[in-house]
């Protein structure tokens, strides 16, 4: 059975990719037609922006937030006649409308709503299709037994990622931030595609954005070019390669989080040093081991700050030092708090 996130890591790449083409998304929906042909945006934008469109736009929501189900179909085939009146092309409202289940959710701007609409339904045939074996075999399964429920609990699964996106997604701040991330090579990176969409107002630029996949680069070659030594004096291999490989994960997670962190001094360094503690506990790397380790947090931070430290302490334990002396810190300021 697939798991949630296995469908969801899927939808967010064909949500993005649905997103950065969206005249194609919506040419797919036939949202908006004219003499039974799709539009494209370009030839609706102008129409669509005049106040008027606009406004008769906010009253049909007001409308719609205060109605029943009989009186809505009446609202928005109202609207459809209005719009096609007011531009020659034809749209499907009561489609779009229906789409946004509250009806708090439907966006400001209409064209916005007509986009949004097609992005999420062109992810979802894209994800589809993708699964289309696995679906054809829950059929099967249903066929054979009428009490399988395999095939409704995977697209009960679909509209959970649908809705979990959706509840994140702002269509004029994420459009840009996806264009950027597919600029520097990060646009089919799922945790970057995550994080970006928790964010509801942070722009990170885009020398921000090369800067983090630069970052996760260094880490990569750091943990490409370190295991075959660390796994050659392994005692236990198969405990260390699950807990190096979790180790680095949470090393890239610990990297993206930094990069869309407002607050950025020491957090890196902190956060690395962490991940390593939690990779040396849970391999048990003293008792795993029959040589030295070299801080891995270390090398992927010096690598970063582009400088090695020359001092008589180790890497390891100056980094650790550091960690130490920022704890310090944060305990004096508690207790200063505490006392005043």
């Amino acid at each position: 059975m697939l798991s949630f996130y296995n469908i969801l890591e899927k939808y967010l790449l064909f949500f993005k990719k649905a997103c950065l083409n969206i005249d194609s998304s919506l040419c797919g929906r036939e949202s908006i037609t004219l003499n039974g042909l799709p539009v494209k945006l370009e030839n609706v934008t102008s129409s669509l922006e005049s106040r008027e469109i606009q406004d008769e736009f906010e009253i049909l929501k007001e409308n719609i937030r205060n109605s029943d189900e009989s009186k809505k179909y009446e609202l928005i085939s109202c609207f459809a006649d209005f719009l096609q009146k007011k531009t020659s092309y034809k749209f499907d409202v009561a489609r779009v409308i229906g789409f946004f289940i509250d009806p708090q959710k439907i966006p400001g701007n209409i064209l916005e709503s007509f986009s949004v609409e097609a992005i999420h339904f062109t992810a979802t045939a894209d994800l589809q299709s993708f699964f289309k074996e696995e679906i054809n075999q829950a059929l099967e399964k249903s066929i054979e037994d009428e009490d399988n429920n395999d095939k409704e609990l995977i697209f009960e699964k679909f509209k959970e990622a649908q809705v979990f996106v959706a509840n994140l997604f702002n269509y004029s701040l994420h459009t840009g931030l996806f264009k950027k991330l597919e600029n520097v090579g990060l646009g089919d990176d799922i945790l970057c595609i995550l994080e970006i969409l928790k964010k509801d107002q942070h722009h990170i630029s885009l020398g921000e954005l090369n800067q983090l996949k630069q970052n996760l680069d260094i880490a990569n070659y750091v943990f490409d070019s370190r295991k075959k030594d660390l796994f050659s004096d392994s005692l236990n291999l198969e405990l260390l390669k699950s807990s190096y490989e979790d180790y680095r994960l949470n090393v890239k997670k610990s990297i993206i989080l930094h990069a869309f962190s407002l607050e950025k001094e020491d957090g890196l360094a902190v956060g690395l040093i962490r991940c390593e503690a939690n990779f040396v506990c849970s391999s048990n790397l003293a008792n795993n081991i029959c040589g030295d380790f070299k801080s891995i947090a270390a090398n992927i931070l010096e690598n970063i700050n582009n400088k090695v430290e020359n001092n008589d302490q180790s890497s390891t334990l100056y980094f650790y030092n550091r960690l130490q002396e920022r704890q310090n810190k944060e305990s004096c300021n508690k207790l200063t708090f505490d006392e005043s």
